[in-house]
């Protein structure tokens, strides 16, 4: 016994011996206890896991699309080459005109704050849905095939049903129409003419119009 634990005393002692248990402290091999994460949840995932080579990825993506047009892999080699003949001949040169704007004889640049709004992009613009939109367009599409439907059933429609139930309206005489108090021609009582007497005679007379 004695001998078998000298002999592992001295294998331990040797360099390159590497024990089982290693010593609280000893971080020579290098070797971290792995991090338990819960990864059942978004928030977790958005908090342990490592997402930049996504974000650079997607980054590039766009800016490919903003100065090419598109992505450089689906390019032609016709679009991304050119085959350089050297310099042009002197004959074939042509120079496109370039209007500048003068103002009192010397040429204008454009203001700074319209360079940098200047639409530089060669992603289109996106197109505005809303514009196109309809308010209540789906329920408005519903009633119309629903309308085309029962009309190729012969159905009436409840509304229109209700229509052809209604009585036409009999057409009145126009009443008398009263003059106006504002009329002069009007017959009135006059407080200044002189009085006379009304006997029953002329009363019954009134009345009677006889």
């Amino acid at each position: 016994m004695a001998a078998n634990r000298r002999m592992k005393r001295m294998a331990s002692s040797q360099p390159g011996f590497i024990k089982l248990k290693s010593v609280s402290g000893d971080d020579s091999l290098g070797t971290t206890r792995r991090k338990r994460l819960n990864k059942n949840k978004k928030k977790n995932w958005n908090k342990n896991i490592d997402i930049n080579d996504v974000d650079e990825f997607l980054e590039d993506i766009r800016h490919q699309e903003r100065t090419t047009g598109g992505l450089l892999s689906e390019k032609t080699d016709e679009s991304l080459f050119f085959l350089d003949v050297g310099p042009p001949k002197k004959a074939e040169r042509r120079v496109a005109p370039v209007e500048v704007k003068m103002r009192r004889g010397k040429p204008v640049r454009p203001l700074r704050i319209d360079l940098i709004l200047q639409h530089d992009s060669l992603v289109a613009a996106p197109k505005d849905v809303l514009s196109y939109q309809l308010p209540n367009a789906k329920k408005l599409r519903r009633i119309a095939q629903k309308a085309e439907h029962l009309a190729a059933k012969g159905v009436v429609p409840r509304r229109q049903k209700k229509l052809l139930n209604l009585r036409p309206v009999e057409k009145t005489e126009s009443k008398a129409v009263t003059d106006a108090n504002n009329n002069p021609e009007r017959d009135f009582y006059d407080i200044w003419a002189p009085e006379t007497k009304i006997t029953a005679e002329t009363q019954s007379q009134k009345q009677t119009g006889q």
